[in-house]
């Protein structure tokens, strides 16, 4: 069977014999774009889920913050935020008192050309837009949380606004379970102290997939959204083609568990098996752009599909290459098992962590990474192969673990929430 994969901003096939595939890992039922979707976000907007509408909210206000997804997420902000921007007209707010602040985290900040690219030129120019950068010095001090005691550093221009907004995407996160909600807040707008200390908790043995409730991760981060105050948000599950399907809007707890709902009836897919290759893409850009990206949205989301001394084939353009100095500098520090030492007995970095989940899954099962943006020695003595042509790749793997292996396709890892059958056997064969 021929398959198909997004890389970069196109598209390569690959051959998988019937008798070899074992299933292509999409949601069960297609996940279809809004009939009109102008006419889904008026109607989320005037019917918001545990919440006043918006412009009731906002009435009396001066100045309001929407926050958005950055360059690395496929949230349509442009199309979200002008609707909200004529809620907060009617509230008494104009735009010129607007302010929107793309959530980087600890990613590198976004760039003009990528914001009016985002929301064209005539949203940029009705209100002030920023990128939050994480080791800026004008932090503002809300508390500390309980769970962790995360201190809490917010961007300043945020932490003074009289109302804040959140826009965001809701699907499967290796940390909080699922984004969307308040973790456009956290990481997406505190200092750097702020997000290492709570990004610590992906090492916690609660800390996983597809998890809100009981996940200290996820209560690290509402706890935090609580001590800064978030008033609506704003939240879409996306099509294939990265269409608006649902909008949920609302309150920030209430809207993002019924967002949350609907994206795990719809997402969940259940192997029978482990396989024994997965072939896999985090879906193209801006996904695939950088290695930083492509770790957390596809090798740490299929890694519990591929069965020991397996192989997993990641399609992955990475034009940015690796995309962090600090992640590309501790790829460099060692074999696997040196790598794997010095993170238990160090302090927590999100770029350690990176490369201690990359070290262990490189224990588990071989990793193949279809590329033409990483150069040969980007992981230095930890032993990933690259390939140039996903059937080189294909025929590498089989050779490895045998001509009837079975191979399961994962056409966009950020799109499906993956599970094995209890019943599924782990060993080798």
């Amino acid at each position: 069977m021929r398959v198909v994969l997004p890389y970069g901003r196109a598209q390569i096939e690959a051959e998988i014999p019937d008798a070899n595939l074992m299933g292509i890992a999409v949601p069960r039922s297609p996940i279809n774009p809004a009939i009109d979707e102008a006419v889904e976000v008026e109607r989320a907007l005037h019917n918001p889920i545990g919440s006043p509408r918006l412009r009731d909210l906002a009435r009396g206000r001066r100045n309001a913050t929407i926050i958005v997804s950055d360059h690395t997420r496929p949230t349509p902000s442009g199309k979200l935020v002008p609707p909200l921007l004529e809620e907060l007209e009617a509230a008494g707010i104009p735009a010129a008192n607007v302010v929107v602040v793309f959530a980087t985290g600890s990613h590198r900040p976004t760039r003009l050309e990528e914001m009016r690219s985002i929301f064209g030129e005539k949203t940029c120019s009705r209100v002030r837009v920023l990128s939050h950068e994480c080791d800026a010095q004008d932090h503002v001090y809300m508390g500390e949380t309980g769970i962790n005691h995360t201190p809490v550093w917010v961007n300043r221009v945020v932490a003074e606004s009289d109302i804040r907004i959140s826009v965001s995407t809701v699907e499967p996160h290796q940390g909080a379970g699922w984004s969307g909600g308040a973790k456009n807040l956290l990481p997406g707008v505190c200092s750097r102290e702020t997000i290492m200390r709570h990004h610590a908790l992906y090492s916690h043995p609660g800390t996983c997939i597809g998890a809100v409730k009981g996940n200290p991760f996820r209560e690290d981060l509402e706890q935090a959204a609580s001590l800064v105050g978030l008033d609506f948000v704003v939240q879409v599950i996306l099509s294939q083609k990265k269409q608006i399907s649902r909008v949920f809007a609302g309150h920030w707890i209430e809207a993002h568990r019924d967002a949350v709902r609907v994206a795990s009836d719809l997402l969940n897919y259940q192997l029978p098996e482990m396989a024994d290759i997965v072939l896999a893409s985090v879906g193209g850009t801006p996904r695939d752009s950088n290695l930083w990206q492509v770790e957390g949205k596809g090798l740490t989301r299929v890694g519990s599909a591929v069965r020991q001394g397996g192989v997993i084939i990641m399609v992955a353009e990475c034009c940015e290459g690796v995309g962090h100095l600090e992640l590309a500098d501790a790829l460099l520090r060692g074999a696997p098992d040196e790598i794997l030492e010095r993170f238990e007995g160090a302090e927590f970095t999100v770029a350690s962590n990176k490369a201690y989940r990359i070290a262990s899954l490189q224990k588990k099962a071989a990793i193949y990474l279809v590329t033409t943006g990483l150069p040969p020695g980007a992981f230095g003595r930890i032993p990933v192969r690259l390939f140039s042509q996903v059937d080189e790749a294909l025929a590498a793997a089989f050779a490895s673990v045998g001509s009837a292996a079975r191979v399961v396709v994962v056409p966009r890892t950020p799109e499906v929430l993956l599970s094995v059958s209890p019943m599924s056997v782990a060993s080798p064969r």
